[in-house]
């Protein structure tokens, strides 16, 4: 059985991790051997209930999980903190286990897997996501023509010509990075993977709903690439076909700034709260409709 390192600066314990990574991870490991390092967040780590729930599901499919602690300051030593950490342990568990494939999920977690491939020979899959980079640049974190923009863009280069395989959401991604200058010639092993969703718990509710009752929901993150404006919009012309309707959005962000984007809505229309990936779907059966606008950002193609 083939033996995989699956590297993820993303939490498991978070709801991203859940269903982006153990989704899929859980599917596949009966097929291969998953070592999975993660790097958890203090505020999930201390929930030793589900750490324990956790632990016992992975050892009950055979996945080996090694989870590291993410120190958020000083923001670049504390990142590269625990990058060393993620390296030291990939190369314990590529030596120990003998390790055929390390699988990095995003660009982070790429570095040790690069590295590993440079020494071990290991295989090296680049999961990209989206284009991590230019996602901080479209937001104003980083400027293009910043020290960090522009190694961090030829460090992305590297990984894509040092990759075996590169795992990107959307054709149009996979597309534009062909037609880069620096690649032309480049023999890019790219496959699309879009982004999915078990119908095993997402599914719409059986019974019909009351109209008087018309719920309008958003999921997710609020901020950043994500519009909360438009839908808000939105709402205001649903409460004008139906004044009883409520607004309830899922989202682990700051409730202070999401009330803000809120304001001039009836404080009784509409619903705030944080949720844990198993409460979700049922949580999603109880709406009607959803709304989502992304920006239009260069890096979201």
């Amino acid at each position: 059985m083939p033996r995989i390192l699956y590297l993820s600066y993303d939490g498991m314990l978070e709801p991203l991790g859940e269903s982006q990574v153990l989704s899929y991870v859980d599917r596949l490991a009966a097929d291969y051997e998953f070592y999975l390092v993660s790097v958890e967040k203090k505020s999930d780590w201390s929930d030793r209930a589900r750490q324990r729930a956790l632990r016992t599901r992975l050892r009950a499919r055979g996945i080996h999980w090694y989870p590291l602690r993410y120190h958020k300051r000083p923001k670049w030593l504390a990142a590269s903190f625990d990058l060393l950490c993620c390296l030291a342990l990939s190369i314990f568990l590529v030596l120990w286990f003998r390790i055929d494939i390390v699988h990095a999920r995003s660009y982070v977690v790429a570095l040790p897997a690069l590295l590993l491939k440079k020494i071990f020979g290991s295989a090296f899959v680049f999961d990209m996501r989206g284009f991590w980079v230019d996602e901080r640049a479209d937001v104003g974190q980083w400027g293009r023509e910043s020290f960090f923009y522009r190694g961090l863009k030829r460090l992305e280069l590297v990984y894509l010509k040092s990759a075996d395989t590169i795992v990107a959401l959307t054709a149009a991604a996979a597309e534009e990075m062909r037609s880069w200058p620096a690649l032309h010639g480049q023999k890019l092993s790219i496959s699309v993977i879009p982004t999915c969703t078990d119908l095993t718990l997402f599914y719409p509710h059986k019974k019909a709903r009351d109209d008087q009752s018309f719920v309008l929901g958003y999921v997710g993150s609020t901020s950043l690439w994500y519009d909360l404006a438009p839908v808000v919009e939105v709402f205001r012309e649903v409460l004008i076909l139906k004044p009883q309707a409520k607004l309830l959005l899922l989202t682990r962000d700051d409730p202070r700034a999401v009330h803000e984007l809120l304001q001039g809505l009836p404080p009784d229309s509409y619903r705030l709260q944080a949720v844990s990936h198993a409460e979700i779907p049922g949580e999603m059966r109880r709406m009607n409709a959803t709304a989502f606008f992304l920006r239009p950002f260069y890096s979201k193609m």
